[in-house]
């Protein structure tokens, strides 16, 4: 993804790193103390962007089926 500016500046970022660096719970955690990088997280593509309010956009990922298997798997164990 780039990011253009009026005064002609851009900035590109990978999805992998978009991804890695989400403000998320998976990845900030509740707390300072949880917070941590989330490996194994390379073929992520970026499906959507929609804007959000005047100055934000939300970024849809696709993550790999690996990953979504692993977050089933933990919200099972979590209903036991």
């Amino acid at each position: 993804m780039t990011v253009a500016f009026d005064d002609g500046q851009s900035f590109t970022f990978s999805a992998e790193l978009l991804r890695v660096t989400s403000p998320s719970a998976e990845v900030q955690g509740h707390s300072e103390a949880e917070r941590k990088t989330v490996g194994g997280k390379r073929n992520v593509a970026i499906l959507s962007v929609d804007a959000v309010g005047n100055y934000a956009v939300r970024i849809g990922l696709d993550i790999p089926a690996r990953s979504r298997d692993q977050r089933r798997a933990s919200l099972s164990k979590l209903s036991r």
